[in-house]
């Protein structure tokens, strides 16, 4: 089981002051997006986020989680050649959403492992069977992307052309 993260409220305003810094930078040149894109760790390694000291020592995990983001980027299409203010919208979705997954992940992950567990004994089904019926969650979640999240508030504040995906 994994070991939960507990962030203190310094942390949590650190990442908050760091972030805010971040995304000052992105909204400044958009070089810095395209420098976020390639390794997005990296880049966030350049402010002074002390959450980012728990993947220290973890490069598999790093390495995960640029993998991660830049599919989170990927799946955003379109949006990564459009505007600078998408491009940031897109970016405060995901690591708003990361920030309040990975909360909330420490609390259920065991939680859904437990159900997991429970169905496959209650059923007498193999972890590959229970594993394929939970596979509609994740077709439910794609249904809320983050580009689609992100071009819809441009949009509504009027930035972005009405055109859809």
């Amino acid at each position: 089981m994994a070991t939960p993260i507990n962030l203190s409220e310094d942390d949590i305003q650190n990442l908050r002051t760091e972030l805010n810094k971040m995304f000052d930078q992105l909204r400044t040149d958009e070089s810095n997006f395209t420098e976020f894109y390639r390794n997005p760790i990296k880049f966030l390694q350049n402010f002074k986020i002390k959450a980012l000291d728990y993947l220290n020592g973890f490069n598999s995990l790093k390495d995960r989680l640029n993998t991660a983001l830049k599919h989170i980027i990927d799946q955003s299409g379109r949006i990564v050649n459009s505007c600078l203010i998408c491009k940031t919208t897109v970016l405060i979705i995901i690591f708003g959403t990361l920030g309040k997954s990975a909360l909330l992940w420490n609390g259920i992950s065991s939680g859904l492992n437990a159900i997991k567990d429970g169905l496959k004994d209650y059923f007498d089904k193999t972890s590959t069977e229970i594993e394929r019926s939970f596979n509609f969650i994740d077709e439910k979640l794609e249904v809320i992307t983050p580009s689609h999240l992100a071009l819809q508030i441009c949009k509504n504040l009027g930035y972005c052309p009405d055109y859809s995906y």
